[in-house]
């Protein structure tokens, strides 16, 4: 985080710190591109064991990148499903099976 002197702290300072932390987080190991690229492999494998998936994408969550998990019907009640995967954030949507139109 950066500190900043109670002197400059204003409204308009605050915006642009925080969308410099936001842009710099991004790019950074959690929110990366290359960070969800590297974790499908490892969501998918975990994610078949808890359900039937039909597709692992990237997709922007909160501003950084992170897995979308399509699944072809819903999880047990009792599965505990993670949000996140080696620091990648993770959003589940139940699609229903992919059909050819």
């Amino acid at each position: 985080m950066i500190d900043i002197p109670t002197r400059f702290r204003s409204a308009c300072w605050q915006a642009v710190t925080t969308t410099m932390i936001r842009k710099n987080d991004s790019q950074g190991p959690r929110g990366s591109l290359q960070a969800a690229r590297a974790a499908k492999p490892k969501a998918l494998e975990t994610f078949r064991k808890m359900a039937s998936v039909c597709g692992v994408g990237i997709t922007r969550i909160d501003g950084d990148y992170g897995l979308k998990i399509n699944l072809t019907e819903p999880p047990a009640r009792d599965c505990k499903i993670p949000d996140r995967i080696d620091g990648v954030k993770i959003r589940v949507e139940v699609t229903g099976p992919v059909r050819k139109h």
